[in-house]
Formats: C-alpha cells, structure tokens, sequence
C-alpha cells in the first residue's frame, strides 16, 4: 500500500487555506472514477518546517500504469509529490 506525501502548500493554493477536505474529496472522486475506492487520508504537520508538511493519501495495492496516470494527474493539478512510501 504506497502513501503518497502531497504538498500541503501546493494543496492551500488550489483548494484554499484549510480547504484539505476538499481536495481530499476531489482525489477521491478521480481514484473512485478509476476503480480505486480504500483510500485513507491524513495531514502530517510533525516537521518543524511547514514546507514539508503533507496531506497523506493512503493507497490500496495500485497497478503500476495507474499509478504513473495518477502521478501525471497531479502534475497536471500543479501538486507536488513531496515523497512516497511502499
């Protein structure tokens, strides 16, 4: 199950400041459009520097090519990936 780290910062300025159930529900609706439905989400704001705080996207077992699409997606949404965990 990879977890994905997406920029906190990056999400403020598309969804607004604070607005992370909003982007929460928009990732989810494409994940859901593409099959993928237990998806868990959190905020990790445990780093001293807010530049490396996250919204946390929790992934059931994924195909790799989705994967790559759902990367590319963000890409194109402007929200940076800070890291991913297997």
């Amino acid at each position: 199950m990879p977890t994905l780290y997406l920029s906190a910062d990056d999400i403020e300025r598309s969804y607004g400041s604070g607005n992370f159930d909003d982007a929460a529900d928009t990732l989810a609706a494409w994940l859901a459009g593409h099959g993928i439905h237990s998806v868990r989400f959190d905020i990790d704001s445990t780093h001293p520097n807010p530049w490396f705080h996250a919204l946390c996207v929790e992934l059931p077992v994924v195909d790799p090519a989705l994967l790559q699409h759902f990367y590319a997606w963000l890409a194109q949404e402007n929200i940076e990936i800070l890291k991913v965990t297997p």
